[in-house]
């Protein structure tokens, strides 16, 4: 195992971002919304067939190689996403992507 401790913010310097990202992850260890109201999903009025999804920060941890780190993210506004009919023979499950 390779000890890091470079320093990640220098003027005039250069890092590589998989140094924030790990960072990060020692911060925030877990995928998910960080704060109670971030990205907070709410549906709109029947029959509009779409939600709105709340300003807000969130994080997922990479795992497609080792020492990915935390990728987080931030939505700065609300947005609303359209949600597509129902599927006549399967049991409805959304997911907000």
């Amino acid at each position: 195992m390779a000890l890091r401790t470079p320093p990640s913010w220098l003027q005039q310097g250069s890092h590589p971002a998989e140094n924030d990202r790990l960072t990060m992850q020692g911060l925030v260890s877990s995928t998910g919304i960080l704060g109670a109201s971030s990205l907070a999903v709410s549906q709109s009025g029947t029959p509009a067939m779409s939600v709105s999804v709340a300003s807000g920060w969130g994080a997922v941890v990479g795992n497609s190689t080792t020492n990915m780190g935390v990728y987080q993210f931030y939505n700065d506004a609300a947005t609303t996403l359209t949600v597509a009919t129902a599927d006549p023979s399967n049991p409805r499950i959304d997911r907000v992507s």
